[in-house]
């Protein structure tokens, strides 16, 4: 859950209690999971749609679909 990194004590106890190299490694790598889950998620979804689209050979979704 997203909001208990903000109100439970024990993240910020161990921010503050840690020193400033682990703590600028620790955010560079929470930064990079951050970004490569949802960016190999989005590349997975964004492929099967082409795979899927292109063996049915017409697009599943129209422009109607997808308010173009």
């Amino acid at each position: 859950n997203f909001g208990t990194v903000f109100v439970d004590q024990s993240y910020w106890q161990i921010a503050v209690a840690s020193k400033p190299r682990q703590g600028v490694v620790g955010f560079l790598l929470g930064g990079l999971a951050w970004f490569a889950i949802p960016f190999a998620l989005s590349t997975a979804m964004g492929l099967a749609y082409v795979a899927l689209s292109t063996r049915q050979g017409e697009a599943m979704l129209t422009g109607d679909d997808i308010g173009i």
